[in-house]
């Protein structure tokens, strides 16, 4: 069946920190608009469209529909004309995409190493709220993440299997006793059953990975920066995932199990010191047979 380009007036509403997503449609002989996404990433996004003001079609899915894009091009929705008899119709809509799959499943079981490298005597810490500093109380008890300091400066690594979904690794922070930026540099890593990792205060332009990059636990990511905050030499690391309450999906950052020195994942409720190792058994994990045969080929 050929198909010829809709024209139409498009309203764009991008995630403000992930503009990879672009909707285009079509109509096929009969009139019938089909709606295809395209995803330039190396993940999938989940991505909300919001039909409105519509003449002569009716969207398959409701007025709002949620669809996973993986990378590259996917059908994500088919109009029909109410009234095939009547030739004119109208499209509108807007869309949002974030990054991420709202059906994954989180494996709760899975153990993370602290991402630094094996040796490194690490403190890791519940981190607390910025709005708790700024108003000198305890007012909000939201988990935003782990606090790990170390007494130098250390190269950073993956804590899983994970794809390099997006980084920022220019910014250079200024000033001495810094509590926190929000320009801090960054490395965030997907992971196979839906989570995300974000490693921020990294050193400017140490990054030795890149987006699309597959990594395995215990792999260099960059250099940790932190010696002018007043926490001195750390990282902060959370991890995120999208849910699914009605017609919206979110973030909201979980704890998850660390290893700790015994060898056992263990959540972290306060200061925990930790001997950072790699086990070989942790490092496989998530391997496919193909990655295993590769990594056993180079030890």
């Amino acid at each position: 069946m050929k198909l010829r380009l809709l024209i139409f007036t498009l309203f764009l509403v991008f995630s403000h920190a992930y503009p990879q997503i672009a909707l285009k449609s079509e109509r096929d002989a009969d009139g019938n608009v089909i709606m295809y996404a395209e995803n330039s990433t190396p993940i999938p996004y989940s991505v909300t469209i919001y039909y409105k003001n519509l003449q002569n079609l009716i969207p398959d899915g409701g007025m709002t529909t949620i669809k996973v894009v993986p990378p590259g091009q996917t059908l994500v929705g088919k109009l029909k004309k109410s009234n095939p008899s009547q030739s004119s119709t109208n499209l509108n809509y807007s869309f949002i995409s974030r990054p991420g799959d709202y059906r994954a499943k989180t494996d709760d079981n899975i153990i993370y190493l602290p991402p630094v490298k094996s040796g490194v005597v690490i403190k890791a810490t519940p981190m607390t709220h910025i709005e708790n500093a700024l108003r000198g109380e305890e007012v909000n008890d939201s988990y935003v993440g782990l606090s790990i300091t170390f007494e130098e400066p250390t190269i950073i690594s993956a804590p899983r299997k994970g794809i390099v979904s997006d980084m920022k690794i220019n910014e250079k922070i200024e000033g001495n006793n810094v509590y926190f930026n929000a320009i801090d540099n960054f490395i965030e890593l997907y992971h196979g059953d839906g989570v995300f990792t974000r490693i921020k205060v990294l050193k400017p332009g140490s990054a030795m990975v890149k987006v699309g990059d597959t990594v395995f636990p215990g792999d260099p990511l960059a250099e940790s920066a932190g010696e002018n905050y007043g926490a001195g030499p750390h990282v902060r690391m959370v991890q995120s995932r999208l849910v699914k309450s009605g017609e919206e999906v979110t973030r909201e950052n979980i704890e998850v199990l660390l290893r700790g020195s015994e060898g056992k994942g263990i959540q972290i409720k306060e200061m925990t010191e930790i001997t950072v190792e790699h086990p070989e058994e942790l490092i496989i994990l998530e391997m496919t047979k193909k990655e295993k045969k590769k990594h056993l080929h180079n030890l």
